[in-house]
């Protein structure tokens, strides 16, 4: 039985994700968007897989076991491709386009052992920092204090009242992103026009649209009635693939479809050829909030959560007074921006002679990819031959 609640609260979607099945990897974030129709989202699993990674790297035999097969592993030295493969890449959109907060907070020990923390955020792009819990409202403004400062402000109060208990927190973990890509060639924001967005069959409203002509990689499938284009960032191996259902309501469906099939991009990627295309896309502002505890645990991933035996004990020190520490719950807080020109929004830096409106000759025309009703989409990150879905979102207008 699915269970779902959903709350808006300033502006932002606030999900609790109950008893949601993800097959046998948790990657597939398709569960978590198609449950809510008509709200704007966009959320990222890869920080969350380290955070998994990390974990299984030191715990015992059964909980690493279960960790493993949820996250698609067979072999323990595979744990260690789960973050350095994609390192080099993840170190250069941060440079540029990203700032993200990946934390494992511990309650205040001298029990934990050095190297679970020294070696987290090299090897898994987790880092580890103990917080006195005893003291559950100097911790939670401690921490959200903590968030807003490393995200500039952008992201604000991951942790509610009530995350930490004194007599029961023993271990949270906290990612916060923002994203604000650059484009490989910038949009000219001359050209972004008001346009009409179809919700719904029955619902329209009005949204900025960023336009220009451009070759880029296109690809229809018919078989889906849904609309491919890839477009690229300027950081190396980082891109954004639109899908678009022909229909104002088939955004669900597709959805539902993609649940399923978790391999659809990269088995229609191969089919995408560069056309020559006019391009007009919303810029969006969306800002999730996930809660992602029991979401993983319906992914058959429970062990860790165990107040009593959750065999993660080898994070301890021998002899430690600690009987049990174990995970109590995984949030996320997203806030991803898309505009013509991204972080660098200035043009002072590009010549602008080059950035003219773009119009055609009379009597020729082009075809359009005009993204006017809703879509999904992922920012994907290309290392060693490999692809790794950063941001998943859909997009209603």
């Amino acid at each position: 039985m699915l269970l779902f609640v959903m709350l808006v609260y300033n502006k932002e979607v606030l999900y609790c994700i109950c008893g949601v099945k993800l097959a046998d990897r948790v990657r597939n974030t398709e569960e978590v968007l198609r449950l809510t129709p008509g709200q704007n989202a966009v959320v990222s699993i890869l920080p969350i897989r380290w955070t998994l990674c990390k974990l299984a790297s030191i715990a015992d035999e059964d909980t690493k076991s279960e960790l493993m097969s949820a996250l698609g592993y067979e072999r323990e030295k595979d744990l260690q491709k789960c973050f350095t493969p994609i390192k080099t890449v993840y170190d250069e959109i941060k440079r540029s386009d990203m700032i993200l907060v990946n934390k494992i907070y511990i309650n205040y020990t001298d029990d934990v052992r050095d190297n679970f923390i020294l070696d987290s955020l090299q090897k898994y792009g987790v880092q580890v920092d103990k917080v006195g819990f005893n003291y559950p409202a100097s911790a939670t403004t401690f921490i959200n204090k903590w968030v807003e400062t490393a995200t500039l402000k952008r992201i604000q109060g991951p942790l509610e009242r009530g995350d930490i208990n004194n007599n029961n927190t023993s271990m949270i973990s906290l990612s916060a992103l923002h994203f604000k890509g650059n484009w490989e060639f910038p949009f000219d924001v001359r050209d972004t026009k008001e346009t009409t967005f179809r919700q719904s069959p029955n619902k329209v409203k009005k949204v900025k649209m960023m336009r220009k002509m451009d070759s880029v990689l296109y690809y229809k499938d018919n078989e889906k009635d849904v609309k491919l284009l890839k477009l690229y960032f300027g950081s190396v191996g980082t891109t954004l693939i639109y899908a678009m259902p022909s229909k104002a309501d088939g955004l669900p469906p597709f959805l539902e479809k993609l649940s399923k099939e978790p391999d659809y991009f990269e088995k229609n990627e191969k089919k995408m050829q560069y056309s020559d295309l006019s391009i007009s896309i919303p810029l969006m502002k969306i800002k999730t909030f996930v809660d992602w505890t029991e979401f993983i645990k319906g992914t058959g991933i429970k062990k860790i959560f165990d107040n009593k035996d959750s065999g993660l004990n080898s994070i301890l020190k021998p002899n430690s007074t600690i009987s049990n520490i174990f995970l109590n719950l995984v949030k996320q807080r997203t806030f991803f921006e898309l505009d013509e020109m991204g972080a660098y929004r200035s043009m002072s830096g590009l010549d602008t002679g080059k950035l003219r409106p773009q119009t055609l000759l009379p009597g020729f025309s082009m075809p359009e990819f005009i993204a006017d009703r809703p879509y999904y989409f992922v920012v994907k990150l290309q290392a060693e031959n490999n692809h790794y879905e950063l941001f998943n979102g859909v997009f209603y207008g």
